[in-house]
């Protein structure tokens, strides 16, 4: 069964931290991507969750997104094609959520 994650009812938004100043939500991922059988789950989840964050913030904010993956043996070409993606796939769903992607080794 294919999960739509932006029918969810994810409630609260959550976020690691909101600068008010710079106008910048945190949030922090630890993520598996050992096992390239969740890859879309973490993919779907990401988009469903940053979407979610985004239409709750106050309006003119953005996002940093990072995904801990400290231990986890990943190859860069992998990260860099999942973080292409996220970036994508936010850029078609709202042309004004600002996003910056970070992958913690």
């Amino acid at each position: 069964m294919k999960i739509d994650p932006y029918l969810l009812d994810w409630g609260e938004i959550f976020v690691e931290s909101y600068n008010t100043q710079d106008c910048i939500a945190t949030i922090i991922y630890n993520f598996n991507f050992n096992s390239a059988s969740l890859l879309d789950d973490i993919f779907t989840y990401s988009i469903g969750h940053i979407f979610w964050v985004y239409k709750n913030l106050p309006i003119g904010s953005s996002i940093t997104v990072v995904y801990d993956i400290r231990n986890i043996i990943v190859e860069d070409s992998s990260i860099n094609k999942f973080k292409e993606k996220i970036q994508t796939h936010l850029r078609k769903l709202d042309k004004s959520l600002q996003t910056n992607i970070v992958f913690n080794k």
